[in-house]
């Protein structure tokens, strides 16, 4: 598997209590119980779904319907401890969840419009990429863009958000691909949300599902059909 693979789902609000009930049967019952201790429903949705899109990406990969034994690094990253499953990331902002499988290290962030992109600038942004979202038409998700790109470095990095994210300029990047710092990124921009993916590979593929589809990838996990 040399391609990046990201899934993504938008609309985690609309899935109804039977579909949510059947994703929870196929997750960990660790993945439950963290579930369970969102107030928020949609909180409890995405910790749900973005376990069992990793199910499903592993399914269709490898062939194998459960989760593999995962650990976390010390600045929380989750990994595979066995490496033949490659590594993942997962991401949710809003009711949107997303998942990224890889035979490498990766980092993979989708994060909606940002309401308030001032309260980023003295702690995130360069002044370069400060310049770029004020003099934008839609600053929120520009933000965003920016925001996901350094979000998806950091978690590739795995060492943790640090006053080093300023440095991290993305302001010249206008292209879906390209690279940064010997890594490649993808980012899919639209009115709503920023996505952006931090790989050494330079392949990357997005599939996107709506919530009407999870029932089906529901019996494909289930029943392997």
């Amino acid at each position: 598997m040399n391609r990046v693979h990201i899934i993504c789902i938008h609309g985690t609000d609309s899935l109804s209590e039977t579909q949510i009930s059947a994703i929870s049967k196929t997750v960990s019952s660790e993945r439950r119980r963290r579930a369970e201790s969102y107030l928020h429903r949609t909180d409890r949705n995405n910790c749900l779904v973005a376990e069992f899109l990793l199910l499903t990406a592993l399914y269709e990969k490898y062939g194998i319907r459960y989760l593999p034994r995962v650990c976390n690094g010390i600045y929380g990253k989750p990994y595979f401890t066995d490496p033949a499953f490659g590594c993942f990331n997962i991401s949710h902002s809003g009711d949107n969840v997303c998942c990224a499988l890889a035979d490498s290290c990766i980092g993979v962030d989708i994060q909606n419009g940002i309401s308030s992109p001032e309260s980023l600038f003295s702690i995130a942004m360069s002044q370069n990429e400060i310049e770029q979202i004020r003099a934008s038409s839609d600053p929120k998700i520009i933000s965003a863009v920016y925001w996901s790109r350094k979000e998806a470095y950091i978690k590739y990095l795995a060492n943790g958000i640090d006053e080093k994210i300023k440095q991290y300029d993305f302001s010249a990047f206008k292209a879906s691909c390209f690279s940064y710092r010997g890594l490649h990124f993808f980012t899919e921009m639209t009115e709503n949300y920023a996505l952006s993916c931090c790989s050494v590979r330079n392949d990357f593929t997005l599939r996107q599902i709506t919530a009407e589809q999870l029932t089906e990838r529901y019996q494909m996990l289930l029943c392997g059909n």
